[in-house]
């Protein structure tokens, strides 16, 4: 194993808090700057379009709290494997991680899918946003695993006391966003016009990138992936480990979008220019909690 991975059980605990931290900040800003091209792209197609993102904004939340509570839950046994000094342990647990996100993201991506049109009613969509949701969130679901494999494996490599590899790789992603973004949704060159599927479609090849350039350091740098077989018993032992740890800390970071959801849906009641502006808003405001979410991903 690299010297490199002790980098969590060595040196001054404050000092280190605060060197992961910093790190770990530019990521989740990347995030929230993420969010924000896509609202301003979108917001030049008009007030409808704007409306019809906001509506998807905390089912994408809830998601990727998912995400978020199953990557930390496999972070904080892999940070412990690697104290240990059990390379192998590793390997096994960060591949076994991969698998189970993609294997749950996968069934609910599925379900997503196929009840669309009854969520957003529910959230108080009306019949004239309806058929741009859909056209969001059919690709936006085709996507989903990619979305979350890579929040798995950015937090993997974290454990490893490098928080500063995955927020690189989010700011690649950020700009293939800005780049792509004009592109598909507008249509320029040969491209056709899209509109906001073409802001659905950019997020899933962004996330492709980030996928494919989180999975060759987790393989090729790391040597944190392994393609050996394993029995059913093993597997489940690793994915039970995680989930006892992942799914209170998903469950805690679902209530934001849940009650952001509910907020959605009473603010629907004043029609669709409120619901615009408070997407808006509700993507700014994330930047006022970048430091606090970073310290906990550290801690």
């Amino acid at each position: 194993m690299k010297e490199k991975r002790a980098k969590l059980t060595e040196g001054s605990i404050p000092s280190l808090i605060i060197k992961l931290t910093l790190g770990n900040i530019i990521g989740i800003l990347g995030m929230v700057a993420f969010n924000i091209t896509d609202m301003y792209f979108v917001s030049r197609l008009g007030t409808v379009s704007l409306a019809a993102i906001s509506f998807t904004f905390p089912v994408v939340l809830v998601i990727n709290s998912l995400g978020i509570g199953l990557g930390i839950g496999a972070s904080a046994l892999i940070s412990v494997t690697i104290g240990e000094g059990d390379h192998h342990k590793v390997q096994r647990l960060t591949t076994d991680a991969m698998f189970l996100a993609i294997s749950m993201i996968g069934f609910l991506a599925v379900i997503g899918y196929f009840t669309i049109e009854p969520l957003f009613t529910l959230l108080g969509a009306e019949e004239e946003i309806l058929p741009l949701i859909k056209q969001y969130m059919k690709i936006w679901y085709c996507g989903m695993p990619l979305v979350v494999v890579t929040m798995v494996g950015n937090h993997s490599i974290r454990a490893t006391g490098d928080t500063y590899t995955p927020s690189m790789i989010m700011l690649v992603s950020v700009c293939v966003n800005i780049i792509l973004d004009p592109i598909f949704i507008f249509g320029w060159g040969p491209f056709p016009k899209m509109g906001v599927a073409g802001a659905a479609l950019t997020t899933v090849f962004s996330r492709a990138v980030l996928f494919l350039t989180s999975s060759w350091i987790l393989y090729h740098r790391e040597k944190m992936i392994t393609f050996e077989k394993i029995s059913l018993n093993e597997m489940w032992s690793s994915w039970k480990r995680i989930l006892y740890i992942g799914i209170p800390t998903a469950g805690s970071r679902m209530i934001i979008p849940i009650s952001t959801g509910i907020i959605t849906g009473l603010i629907a009641t004043y029609g669709t220019p409120a619901v615009a502006a408070y997407g808006v808003a509700s993507r700014i405001e994330f930047f006022a909690f970048a430091i606090f979410r970073s310290i906990s991903v550290v801690i």
